[in-house]
This record gives structure tokens, C-alpha cells and sequence, in this order.
């Protein structure tokens, strides 16, 4: 393994973790094949939906089906919206 302008040996065994709080990172295009990045970050948003999701589990699992349901299908349409606006500006660039 090459570190600087050194030749170092290596045991196949060995592992690095390297961790960040920059959420931009950008890694160099030889190096992104041997990096596997785990995102761990967690929003505001995203913690009060899951403790949410707990609550109504407890309280009311009906209503979590419901609620469950209701967000599957919200992202499902928020997919085909993307295809949508996709085709459109394709059909817009291709018109004379």
C-alpha cells in the first residue's frame, strides 16, 4: 500500500474506520471503489416520525397500519411525480 511517497506492507486483515461530520465528503475515484460510507445521520424530522410511528404502534396499531400505508403510497407517488417531470422536460427539449 502506497501512503505518501511510501511503500508500507499491510496485513489482509486490517481495517480502517474513518469517521467525519462533514456530510459532503467526496472521495477520489480510485479510493471510492474500496470505501464503504454509512450514513448515520439523523434529522429532526426523521426521529419525530419513528417515535411517532412507536406511539402509534403502542397506542393505536390501526391507525399505524393506516399511517404506514398512507406514507408507502405517498413515496410511490412521489416516484411517479419524478418520472413525470422527467418525461415532461424531455418532451420539452425534443419539441420544435
Amino acid at each position: 500500500m502506497r501512503i505518501g511517497d511510501k511503500l508500507v506492507d499491510w496485513h489482509e486483515s486490517f481495517r480502517l474506520f474513518l469517521t467525519t461530520r462533514n456530510a459532503g465528503i467526496r472521495l477520489a475515484p480510485d479510493a471510492a471503489p474500496l470505501v464503504s460510507v454509512a450514513n448515520f445521520t439523523t434529522t429532526r424530522s426523521g426521529l419525530e416520525g419513528q417515535l411517532l410511528g412507536m406511539v402509534l404502534q403502542a397506542e393505536r396499531p390501526e391507525l399505524e397500519a393506516q399511517r404506514s400505508t398512507l406514507s408507502q403510497q405517498e413515496e410511490a407517488l412521489r416516484v411517479e411525480l419524478a418520472a413525470l417531470e422527467k418525461q415532461l422536460l424531455q418532451s420539452l427539449a425534443t419539441s420544435t
